[in-house]
């Protein structure tokens, strides 16, 4: 029940995100707001209330969960959770496919937590408030929710496509960057000394110093 609150709390706060944004408000601004917000909320602040949870609260968490205190593999978990926390919040600094690998890597870590309560449901486990209770929807619909709101990439713009856009394009980033700068630099001096190599050969040749 703690994960559904705290996942409501960063989808509260990612519609009030966009709300007072003054950026257009088109779909793909949208989705990747919300999707920010959630890694935020729902994968890195659940996943260190995970890790507190199954060390500092561990006895009470497998009672809540149906498992018998006081076993190690509960620690595993919680690095588990403690290290999907903190990809999640490394998605407020890294974008791109940063974002797709902590998706995937959690829905899968999701989903099969689901699969283990459905089967300690099937054979006869208790019906614990976190093994059949909220948390089971919870490990199967947010993982769906996720991949139900990527952000799309934008479209490229067929006029910046052209070749000349292009190599205008590749300009400014050799420009951006001091080594590509220097390379280019070298390589604008290249024919010059390539003459001067040419005619040195040259005056070899023909016993005559080069000049």
């Amino acid at each position: 029940m703690t994960f559904v609150v705290i996942s409501a709390m960063g989808l509260i706060a990612g519609l009030l995100h966009i709300a007072i944004q003054k950026q257009p408000r088109t779909g793909r601004r949208i989705a990747e707001v919300l999707v920010l917000y959630f890694f935020t909320f729902a994968i890195g602040l659940c996943g260190l209330v995970g890790f507190v949870g199954h060390t500092m609260r561990a006895s009470l968490v497998a009672a809540s969960i149906g498992w018998p205190a006081g076993n190690p593999f509960q620690h595993e978990v919680a690095v588990a959770n403690l290290a999907f926390g903190i990809l999640g919040l490394l998605c407020l600094r890294y974008r791109g496919g940063f974002w797709t690998a902590t998706a995937i890597g959690w829905s899968v870590f999701m989903l099969g937590a689901a699969g283990v309560h459905i089967y300690q449901i099937h054979i006869g486990q208790p019906y614990a408030p976190d093994n059949a209770g909220a948390i089971l929807y919870y490990d199967i619909l947010a993982p769906a929710i996720l991949f139900a709101l990527p952000p799309k990439p934008p479209r490229p713009d067929p006029v910046s496509s052209t070749p000349d856009a292009v190599g205008e394009r590749a300009t400014r980033e050799v420009t951006s960057f001091p080594e590509l700068q220097f390379a280019r630099k070298k390589l604008q001096r290249l024919p010059r000394l390539c003459a001067l190599d040419l005619a040195g050969q040259f005056s070899l040749l023909h016993g005559a110093p080069p000049s």
